[in-house]
This record gives structure tokens, C-alpha cells and sequence, in this order.
């Protein structure tokens, strides 16, 4: 995700966009360098399941997703 993406959703009509993903490759982000090589690395059309769930997808939501 970078900035076109994100005023392409807003021009579509988003009124938020949700980058979590994006923090994954801060140097304070918990995860793996194999896992912050990856996501650099991906393209627009590459995808990607990941399991676990680390906690809910917003700070306002009250019950987490479980996959």
C-alpha cells in the first residue's frame, strides 16, 4: 500500500482505510526479517493467508475476528 493507493479508496468513497500491514516492516514491528522481506517484496496481485490473529482490526472493535 502506499499513497495512491490509499486516495484510490478514498476517491471511491472509503472514509477509512485499514494499513496494519504496512507498520509489519517498522524495525519495532515484532516480526521476523524473512517475514518484512516478504511483504516489501509483494506485488499489488500478490496474496497471502496468515492464520493467526494478532488482535481485533480495529482499535474500536470489541470482538476480535477468528479465522
Amino acid at each position: 500500500m502506499d499513497g495512491r493507493g490509499i486516495a484510490a479508496a478514498l476517491a471511491l468513497g472509503a472514509t477509512a482505510v485499514q494499513m496494519g500491514t504496512a507498520f509489519l516492516t517498522c524495525e519495532e514491528a515484532g516480526v521476523s526479517d524473512a517475514y518484512k522481506v516478504a511483504i516489501v517484496r509483494a506485488r499489488d496481485n500478490d496474496n497471502a493467508t496468515d492464520a493467526r490473529i494478532l488482535r481485533p482490526p480495529c482499535a474500536g472493535d470489541s470482538e476480535p475476528l477468528h479465522a
